[in-house]
């Protein structure tokens, strides 16, 4: 249960991870980017585009829990995690941010739907 337990803690950190890192992100000393400062619009769309993911994500989930093996899921979930949050660390470039929280938002998905369903058995 613990690993199960500690995906869910990582959802709540990439829920909140914006809050403190947009005002750097807009701050003439940016470090993704070559140091331009990102805009309002590429800000806001850092917060909106975890839900992008994690809403294509959800249905695929659901039905490879239903259908198929529920460890593998499992698996997947984390994987995304994993790659999301690297892609964040190394992030060259504002795109490579943005595309970073659509695969964590396809992480916050897998978990919601992944969590419930490993607690609950």
């Amino acid at each position: 249960m613990v690993p199960v337990n500690m995906t869910s803690f990582v959802y709540g950190v990439a829920i909140g991870w914006p809050s403190p890192t947009i005002p750097l992100l807009q701050s003439a000393d940016n470090p993704v980017g070559g140091g331009a400062p990102m805009t309002v619009s590429s800000a806001s769309w850092l917060g909106s585009l975890l839900n992008v993911g994690a809403l294509a994500a959800t249905p695929v989930y659901a039905y490879f829990c239903d259908e198929g093996s529920r460890k593998m899921v499992g698996y997947v979930v984390g994987l995304c995690g994993a790659v999301g949050w690297l892609l964040v660390v190394v992030a060259p470039a504002e795109a490579v941010l943005l595309a970073a929280r659509v695969v964590i938002g396809k992480f916050c998905g897998g978990d919601l739907l992944h969590s419930t369903i490993a607690q609950s058995n």
